[in-house]
């Protein structure tokens, strides 16, 4: 490779030679744009959407019993206006504003994180953006061509690799979807973004989040939102064997469970889950960073399913060594059962998970005899194995559900552990109320590694008397002025809310005393 780590913005900018390579390749992309489809996970047939609909359905589950959100709750009707990529046309992507709700950025980001493209364009061709990203959403555990590169170095797809090695960012997906500087929708962003929306503070170098140059509080949880999305649509590619292989995968060389996984089948797997469905074989997640996370999630794919151009054995080749070997799993490892058609005969590999007992990972080709007899010929590697579509939705079975629990953990991680206090004070009739919205940012994990500190949430808030909005307040830097009142009375119930966001916090219920 002609890059051996990862490059800098700054380089990149410098570097004109590559610059004008980069921008030709675009145009030569574009050029042969319907044979160089670069989505994951498919999203012409809006898989990822699916999973991270679930994944939300799976966090709004496990946030009703957990102590973390006794305080707080989500308003699906708070609306926020921000900037996505949407379809133009039929080869056109064009950046739009539009308004949504929280569920909503996320799905859109599935979306969005595939069509990508340079933050100075305002539109441009979906192919284009695509490679753009494809050409970031790799990581690779092992890879044996650049070893200790995570990112893309099977440039075969395109036959063009003098080309690609010029234009190839070096960058993982793991770092790209995390805390490369350059990604404005990363995961470390969408802290950075949130906290400022809380505080109603404005970031520098935002106005890349409003097609107007004004952004607003509005704009920037809409851009949090976005990231978060994104971020989830990178961990959901970590479940793609292709992705985690080193295996490109574009056309004509398509990937089987890419192009076999559609909505209807991630609703249908999820929706036919059972307690205790996420395999131990995964491993425990508690504790990780989004990054140790995703990175986990990686090495479990890698280790335990094939991409299609990377099913390997002792005798069996993948479809180049030089790019697609790796240590495991083999099938040698693998139990073996041959069945018959007309003449010919054919053997299926299977392994076993917990929870989901032997799952079939690859098989013979029919052809398999005479496909090795011609490379023994020509002295060429041709596999003689592949991974049948029903195969592939089997094998979907363990990994769509990774996908969707790591999506849920990731979403817990994003929010902020945050109690609203409040105090009331009785004398002479008169009441007084202080309030306090404190971060417990030890207990963040995530939030805590970023370097961050805790959010102080400045912005409007509401006194509730009886069940009803009795007068709205300011908060500054997490605190809530002192307010009197001699309307209350006795008995009264006061509380104080907050909508933050898509977040409603509320303080517990304070009763007026006689006093």
């Amino acid at each position: 490779m002609v890059c051996s780590e990862p490059l800098r913005e700054k380089k990149m900018n410098t570097v004109k030679i590559q610059v004008y390579l980069k921008k030709c390749f675009f145009f030569l992309v574009a050029a042969i744009s319907l044979s160089l489809p670069a989505y994951s996970w498919d999203d012409v047939y809006k898989t990822h959407q699916a999973m991270t609909q679930h994944g939300f359905k799976l966090f709004l589950n496990k946030a009703a019993s957990n102590r973390k959100y006794s305080g707080c709750r989500y308003r699906s009707d708070a609306i926020f206006t921000g900037v996505s990529i949407e379809k133009w046309n039929s080869i056109f992507m064009k950046k739009m504003e539009v308004k949504s709700n929280f569920e909503g950025w996320l799905t859109r980001a599935a979306t969005a994180a595939d069509n990508r493209f340079d933050e100075k364009y305002s539109y441009i061709l979906t192919t284009v953006g695509s490679a753009y990203s494809g050409l970031r959403h790799f990581y690779s555990p092992n890879n044996i061509k650049t070893p200790g590169a995570r990112w893309l170095t099977d440039e075969y797809y395109l036959l063009l690799e003098n080309i690609i090695e010029k234009v190839n960012p070096c960058i993982d997906a793991i770092t790209w979807g995390t805390s490369y500087t350059s990604n404005a929708y990363s995961w470390n962003n969408s802290l950075v973004l949130y906290k400022a929306a809380m505080e109603n503070t404005i970031p520098a170098n935002s106005s890349k989040y409003s097609l107007n140059g004004s952004v607003s509080r509005e704009k920037l949880f809409a851009a949090s939102y976005r990231a978060l999305g994104e971020t989830l649509h990178i961990l959901q590619d970590m479940t793609v064997p292709a992705h985690v292989r080193n295996d490109a995968h574009t056309k004509p060389d398509v990937d089987t469970m890419e192009n076999t996984i559609y909505e209807n089948t991630v609703n249908t797997i999820m929706n036919g889950i059972t307690p205790g469905w996420y395999t131990s074989d995964a491993g425990n997640i508690s504790g990780l960073t989004t990054a140790e996370l995703m990175a986990k999630t990686a090495q479990f794919t890698n280790e335990n399913f094939f991409s299609d151009d990377t099913i390997q054995g002792k005798n069996i080749q993948p479809k180049h060594p030089s790019v697609h070997t790796f240590p495991k799993p083999l099938l040698d490892d693998c139990s073996r059962e041959t069945t018959k058609k007309l003449l010919l005969k054919s053997t299926s590999f299977y392994r076993n998970f917990s929870g989901y007992g032997s799952i079939p990972m690859a098989q013979e080709k029919l052809s398999s005899k005479i496909l090795q007899n011609v490379g023994n010929l020509l002295n060429v590697n041709i596999n003689s194995c592949h991974i049948p579509a029903d195969f592939a939705k089997k094998q979907a079975g363990v990994l769509i559900p990774i996908a969707v629990f790591g999506s849920s953990e990731i979403l817990d991680r994003f929010f902020p552990t945050i109690t609203l206090n409040a105090n009331l004070a009785t004398n002479n009739g008169v009441s007084t109320l202080v309030a306090k919205m404190v971060h417990l940012i030890n207990q963040d994990i995530c939030w805590k590694a970023s370097g961050l500190a805790a959010i102080e949430y400045s912005g409007p808030g509401e006194i509730w008397v009886n069940g009803k909005k009795a007068m709205d307040v300011t908060f500054q830097k997490g605190s809530m002025p002192s307010v009197s009142s001699g309307n209350v009375k006795s008995g009264d119930k006061i509380e104080v809310r907050v909508l933050a966001g898509a977040c409603e916090y509320r303080s517990p219920v304070l009763t007026v005393s006689a006093k």
